[in-house]
């Protein structure tokens, strides 16, 4: 608790933008220390107003616990934007739009080649450049790899070993083996989530794909 408790502090005083909180905390209260000083009887008879007709009040109201109560409720009413100032960062919109348009959840294999199995599966899934999503369509693996290993030569299995794609995966794509891509892929995640568990898994078997039925349709 006590850890956790002092990584936060130091999260929070190691961030120049925290200081900015307590210095529009300490702007508030002199203001209004000032202008209750210049003119808190106005202040106060504006508030009383209502209350004179009734009530015939004594002595002088404007004190240390009226300043305090003012102050706290001011405080208050400003905490968000407090809060903001302390937590928040300036928002760069064409950085933060950049970032999330960067990547797309692209499908190794299009699920309109197989459309009666679902392939919204995660070994059918890698990260890719929108604008490369959309280049490449409904091309089956074949094609696209082939192109891919063109584009980049030498580079082209860092970037595919990144994806956790490795020489099986990619041989089986190139073939159009879809079945067989998915049974190395499952196994290379099988072993990484294993690895970062430390427990073993035991991958679902279920996912079929009925290569011959696609090619007679074709």
């Amino acid at each position: 608790m006590f850890r956790l408790l002092r990584v936060e502090l130091f999260k929070i005083f190691s961030k120049p933008r925290s200081y900015i909180g307590f210095l529009a905390i300490a702007a508030i209260v002199m203001l209004l220390e000032i202008a209750l000083y210049i003119d808190g009887k106005s202040y106060i008879s504006f508030i009383l107003q209502s209350l004179e007709q009734s009530f015939a009040v004594q002595g002088n109201l404007l004190n240390g616990y009226l300043v305090c109560f003012i102050i706290l409720q001011t405080l208050i009413v400003q905490m968000p934007l407090l809060v903001a100032l302390v937590t928040g960062d300036l928002i760069n919109l064409n950085e933060t739009l950049s970032k999330i348009n960067r990547f797309d959840f692209h499908h190794l294999i299009p699920a309109q080649l197989f459309p009666e199995t679902n392939l919204n599966v995660c070994i059918n899934i890698c990260l890719l450049n929108k604008k490369d999503n959309i280049q490449l369509g409904n091309q089956r693996p074949s094609q696209y790899f082939q192109n891919l290993l063109t584009k980049h030569g030498e580079r082209a299995m860092e970037i595919l070993e990144s994806n956790y794609i490795d020489k099986d995966c990619l041989n089986a794509l190139l073939g159009d083996n879809i079945q067989q891509f998915f049974n190395y892929r499952k196994e290379i995640f099988k072993h990484d989530i294993e690895k970062m568990t430390g427990r073993r898994t035991i991958p679902n078997t279920g996912l079929q794909v009925n290569v011959e039925e696609d090619e007679d349709d074709n």
